[in-house]
Parts: structure tokens; sequence; C-alpha cells
């Protein structure tokens, strides 16, 4: 017969790490709240989809196979991390739906084989960053592709940084006004303290650290949810194009 007090720690585990799943409420309420409704799907069922793999996992219930909850819970956990840096990009939906494709065929390689490897966690980190820097790029291609440059221009540039820096001084006034850096700052220590959780989980230890895994991603991500900013449609985009015009039209005129 179990003792009574471990029986006792086991259903205090047991709460702590299916309970650790409601911080998903964060990230999906403000997703819902920006109206980025496949966000808030997502989030929602990563936290219902954990909670139901642990209550199988402590053996309190299973409402699918172990095997099915245990993919739904690690695939869906990527994909909440890798969709909140994508999240922060202003890309267009066809470009979104893209990379979110990519990432789900990729995550769901991840998540049926070996899942628990540690090094999962960094690879899904990296991932996100990959998708938010691409993200990024074809932002500034499309930008580029706006700016109407001459043959004679565009050897002026070459030959004067000026225009270069100009543009640089622009693109990071534009990345202030997009973000909210204390939340951009919140959410990088709140996804470092969730990668050094996934790194000290042991055997024993387990249910504290998972359950602190939980609270911190779920955190991470609603700061990086609250730190993109609202910037009115165009904003962003006419201040570079403008300076960069009379840059330009300044550094061709001292050309002659």
């Amino acid at each position: 017969m179990e003792h009574p007090c471990h029986l006792e720690g086991h259903i205090v585990q047991s709460i702590f790490l299916i309970a650790s799943n409601a911080a998903a409420i964060l990230p999906a309420y403000w997703a819902l709240r920006q109206k980025a409704f496949a966000e808030w799907v997502l989030f929602t069922c990563s936290g219902i989809s954990s909670g139901l793999y642990h209550a199988c996992d402590v053996g309190t219930w299973c409402a699918l196979s172990f095997g099915v909850l245990q993919f739904m819970d690690f695939w869906l956990s990527f994909m909440a991390v890798v969709s909140t840096f994508v999240y922060l990009t202003t890309i267009n939906e066809v470009h979104k739906r893209a990379i979110h494709t990519t990432v789900a065929i990729f995550t769901a390689l991840l998540a049926i084989t070996k899942a628990t490897r540690s090094s999962n966690i960094i690879l899904v980190m990296a991932i996100g960053v990959l998708g938010l820097l691409v993200g990024w790029l074809i932002e500034i291609s499309t930008k580029f592709r706006r700016f109407s440059f001459s043959s004679e221009a565009l050897l002026n540039m070459v030959n004067r940084w000026k225009d270069i820096r100009v543009w640089v001084l622009n693109l990071v006034k534009t990345l202030k006004k997009r973000f909210r850096w204390g939340f951009m700052t919140a959410g990088f220590i709140a996804l470092v303290m969730a990668g050094v959780s996934w790194k000290l989980e042991t055997t024993e230890s387990y249910w504290i650290w998972h359950s602190l895994w939980h609270v911190t991603i779920y955190t991470s991500s609603f700061f990086f949810l609250c730190s993109k900013a609202t910037v009115a449609d165009g904003e962003d985009e006419r201040l570079p194009e403008r300076n960069y015009e009379l840059a330009r039209q300044d550094s061709f005129s001292g050309g002659h």
C-alpha cells in the first residue's frame, strides 16, 4: 500500500503540472483582444492539450492515447513559440502562411521523433528567431522595391554612404516605433528562464521545473505579443521613404 505522504506528494505534483498550463490564458487572451484569431486558437489548444497530456502522464485520466497526447503537447508548444516570433513581423498574410506551413511540417517532425530531447527547445527558439528575421527581410526587400532609382542616382548612392546611413537610421526609428521595448525585454527574460527550466529538468525535479516551464514560456509569449505596438497604416513606411527621398535629392544635388 502506498504511503499517504507519497500519495499526497503525487497529487501536489500532478496539480502543479496540470494547473500551470493555465498560464496559456495570458497570450490567448491578448491574441483574442488583438483579433489575432490564429494565434488565439493555437495558444488555447496548446494549453488544453498540455493539461490533458500531463493528466494522462500522471495517471489521472487519458482523453486519448498517451502517444497522441504527447505529440499534440510538444507540437503545439513548438508551434506556439515560433508563431509568437512570426506574429511580430508585419509581412502580408501570404508570406505568413508560407512560413507557418513550413514551420508546422518541421516542428511536427521534431515532435514525433524524440520530442523530449533538451536540444529541441533551443532549435525551436532558433527557428522562431529565424522566422522573425525572414519576415523582416521580406518586408525590407518589399519596401526597397518601392524606391525609384535612376542609374545616376544609384551611382551617386554607391559613391556616397550618406544615403545608406540615413536609411539605417530610419530603420532604427521604425523598429523603435513598432515595438514596446519594455515588454520585449521582459519577453526575452522570461524566454531565457523557460530555457533554463527545460534544461534543469531531472526525474526527481521534473514536476517543479516543467511547471515553471509552462508558466515562463506562456508568459514570454504574452510579453512578446504585448510588445508589438499599434502603428497607423503606412505610418512607418511613409516617413522612411520621404526622408530617404530627401536625403537622396540632397546627395544628388550636392554632386553637381
